[in-house]
């Protein structure tokens, strides 16, 4: 994850405050943190977690550098983009697929290498260039708007690790179920900070670039206000949770107990996947009503 820039960055008029939650219009809120001088909010009426102090969205250049697009290992994004795709289930052959925010490409790249019309589009110049050289993948530099997606023309929507970047996700997921075709489905991984997992990390939600975090029950309002319907939600196979030495593997060194560390560590989180055990990233599956 690259480093995120702190809030004395950015001047006064670069920084907007919300006095109220921008999905339920409660001004009741609880305090939860503060990470890189951006607090953190729980709405007390609809649960929904927010930068109550955020970049302005006109100045998101400074947050999404050239530095924060970062060249992954080309097998594993692979091997990770070829799971996702398996959690659509059976598509049409010839299913045309849109990725949103498509990153290094290989999510696309697999979708086309069997058989499926996909196309894919990233805000980040960093990420276009990186599809391109990575997997020889063309995407489309901008908003999903800037493809020109025809209505009810897609049968499957991708959007990975997005949903807390997205300024209004209530109007997004409006607009994606405008895009779906009669059976089409979309398929989104987001954090989850239901229950316990509200507490979980503390000091590393990676303010100011995730201006919202999200709870089950917020989902599927947001969901059913956009006319969509939540089928399954199922705990991230790619996700590091539980976290059982994370921090202390990840750090340099070849000592032995690093080397240690990081193996029980991989072990950890291959037990959790399968034991299919509650994580904090998860993936939601959800259709037109």
């Amino acid at each position: 994850m690259p480093n995120m820039p702190q809030i004395t960055e950015f001047t006064e008029s670069q920084i907007e405050a919300l006095h109220s939650c921008p999905w339920c219009h409660s001004q009741s809120t609880e305090y939860l943190f503060s990470e890189s001088g951006f607090p953190y909010v729980q709405c007390r009426n609809c649960t929904l977690i927010y930068l109550q102090k955020r970049v302005r969205e006109e100045n998101l250049e400074m947050v999404y550098t050239d530095s924060y697009h970062v060249a992954a290992d080309g097998a594993w994004v692979r091997r990770t983009a070829e799971k996702r795709l398996n959690l659509f289930g059976k598509l049409p052959p010839r299913a045309r697929i849109h990725e949103d925010g498509a990153g290094t490409g290989a999510f696309v790249a697999v979708c086309r290498s069997r058989g499926f019309e996909c196309t894919g589009n990233d805000l980040g110049i960093g990420s276009i260039q990186i599809a391109n050289e990575m997997f020889g993948v063309d995407l489309v530099h901008g908003p999903v708007e800037a493809v020109g997606l025809e209505p009810r023309s897609i049968d499957a929507f991708a959007c990975f690790n997005l949903l807390s970047h997205v300024y209004c996700p209530w109007e997004y997921l409006a607009n994606i179920s405008k895009l779906l075709a009669p059976t089409g489905v979309l398929l989104l991984r987001t954090g989850d900070r239901s229950g316990h997992f509200r507490n979980l990390r503390w000091g590393n939600w990676s303010a100011p670039e995730h201006v919202f975090h999200y709870t089950d029950s917020v989902l599927k309002g947001m969901a059913s206000a956009a006319n969509l319907i939540i089928e399954r939600t199922i705990p991230a196979f790619d996700s590091d949770y539980p976290y059982f030495l994370h921090n202390y593997s990840n750090t340099p060194g070849s000592s032995l107990s690093k080397k240690l560390a990081r193996r029980v560590s991989s072990y950890s989180v291959l037990i959790w996947n399968l034991l299919k055990l509650p994580k904090d990233d998860v993936f939601v599956m959800a259709r037109r009503k």
